[in-house]
């Protein structure tokens, strides 16, 4: 009755309108809403607030009308759960307003609760980063970390970990994880999926040996003390170490095995799964599969807002396309990554003028590609924090300069594939290895490129280190081909992949029914 009553009131002075469904808004309602006095505006959403409230809505509709009533006292604590709540669903889009209001409600209430304000800058940091906001998202998480103490400190320490490694940042990352740790001895599940999320950052700053010691750790700790959820969580981390090291296929399946375990509700969570196993597919010789799964992850993150699927969807046609020679998409992907980068997330300009660089190279566009790579070196951090991306850079440099009529350096690349291997960055090294063949004329280094290149699953790369070489009928040659055949580009692109380096000869091996005998005496 008393909603009723309201809704009447509110119908008579024109705010909404009466029909089958109930009471719904009326397009000149905000303009109505403007002209009424703030005392007349508070008294009616107070009303509609108490109404709402003793009918039995859901916090997330009465708690905004208490704040708009200045009840802050009343507000903070359905403001406070509804964007939790929302947080927890992945709506992110609908989280942050909540938890501005609530945030506020604490700021004129002066509350003291100090868990609640770390747990409420904590949610609104995982909301903006989800949302490609990273700057406020890394004020909100420091702004936790200051309030926080026992679990939520953690997780605190846990998110500013994450938020670096998104700003590039993988040397602060394991700071973060080391003071992280430090507040979670006591508990071994909680540990172990620390030592988990640093294997990742180790890995990233090139110390695969202390990364493979700390992933032993994690599985160690999980086995015996983790949840199904923080081995997923472990799993998802090694997911990621498998594809910053190139092994694309192992990459692959277990994305594809998180994905499995997501209800389509999770939303974002699968959106990010999935754009990740794009990434996997693509580089693991499944471009078809690769782009179908790349859509379905853009089109379910743009439904809720969620930016870092978006964004992530961009770089994996940039990166993916390129592997099978279309590089017309390839541009077009690396285009739309920088200009979300330019509006929204500085830290990553590198990698979208890196593989901008690289597709332009791929048209013929040497000179455009030289000015973007070394716009990405530019953007790239000093020190350990942009060693990763500071090498990638470097060798397309080498095989942009050489592609517009520059000489080869034999030394230097040789050196950097040395430095690679040892930090198990298996996609890089083989990358710079064909370059290496095809410009140090030495096909021996074929062998081995091709030989790991099908070893971490990326056969693309392996027919391209065999392109320049006579090693066909020999059994690197015979496990590529075998691998190429099993290739199905998207339509578009059929054209671009037959012209690729490599595959017409590959494609003309003769076949055989097993590639395994060669596959072994490839790998011996």
């Amino acid at each position: 009755p008393e909603l009723l009553d309201v809704g009447d009131r509110l119908s008579t002075a024109g705010l909404i309108k009466q029909s089958a469904a109930g009471f719904v808004a009326i397009d000149e309602s905000a303009e109505i809403v403007e002209g009424m006095g703030e005392m007349r505006r508070s008294a009616t959403a107070g009303a509609l607030a108490d109404a709402f409230q003793s009918a039995g809505a859901d916090a997330a509709v009465f708690g905004p009308l208490l704040a708009t009533a200045a009840r802050w006292s009343d507000a903070l604590a359905p403001l406070a759960e509804a964007g939790l709540a929302a947080v927890s669903r992945g709506h992110m889009a609908e989280a942050v307003p909540l938890l501005e209001q609530a945030i506020r409600a604490a700021d004129e209430t002066a509350s003291d609760d100090r868990p609640l304000r770390a747990q409420l800058h904590l949610a609104r940091a995982q909301a903006y980063r989800l949302m490609g906001r990273s700057d406020e998202a890394v004020a909100d998480a420091a702004e936790a970390s200051r309030h926080a103490e026992g679990e939520v400190l953690t997780e605190a320490f846990e998110w500013q970990a994450m938020l670096a490694d998104d700003q590039q940042h993988s040397q602060d990352a394991d700071g973060y994880l080391a003071a992280a740790q430090l507040t979670a001895v006591e508990d071994p599940a909680r540990l172990g999926t620390l030592h988990s999320l640093r294997a990742r950052t180790l890995g990233r700053i090139g110390y695969p040996n202390e990364a493979e010691v700390s992933h032993d750790k994690a599985r160690a700790l999980l086995e015996h003390y983790g949840s199904d959820e923080d081995r997923a969580k472990a799993t998802y981390n090694e997911a990621w170490v498998a594809f910053d090291q190139g092994r694309a296929q192992d990459a692959a399946d277990k994305f594809a095995a998180l994905a499995e375990r997501l209800p389509d509700h999770q939303a974002a969570q699968l959106a990010d799964r999935e754009v990740w196993l794009a990434r996997s597919l693509f580089a693991a010789g499944k471009p078809t599969e690769a782009e179908e799964t790349r859509r379905r992850a853009m089109a379910r993150a743009e439904e809720i807002g969620a930016f870092g699927p978006v964004f992530l969807g961009h770089m994996a046609l940039a990166e993916g396309a390129g592997m099978y020679g279309a590089w017309e998409e390839s541009l077009r992907g690396a285009d739309d990554m920088l200009e979300v980068v330019l509006s929204t997330l500085p830290a990553w300009e590198n990698a979208a003028r890196y593989l901008r660089a690289r597709a332009l190279n791929g048209l013929g566009r040497h000179d455009e590609a030289k000015e973007e790579i070394t716009a990405a070196l530019a953007a790239t951090p000093r020190g350990i924090n942009g060693w990763r991306w500071r090498n990638r850079c470097r060798a397309l440099q080498w095989r942009i300069d050489v592609d517009a009529g520059g000489k080869w350096d034999d030394l230097a690349p040789a050196d950097l594939t040395e430095e690679l291997l040892a930090a198990r960055f298996y996609s890089q090294a083989v990358e710079l290895l064909s370059d290496r063949v095809k410009h140090e004329k030495d096909p021996e280094l074929g062998r081995s490129a091709a030989a790991l290149a099908l070893r971490v699953g990326q056969p693309a790369e392996a027919v391209r280190a065999l392109a320049t070489t006579t090693f066909w009928s020999e059994p690197e040659g015979v496990a590529t081909a075998h691998a190429i055949r099993n290739i199905t580009v998207p339509p578009e692109w059929e054209d671009a992949w037959a012209a690729s380096p490599g595959v017409a000869t590959a494609l003309a091996t003769p076949e055989v029914a097993d590639a395994t005998d060669a596959v072994q005496a490839m790998q011996a």
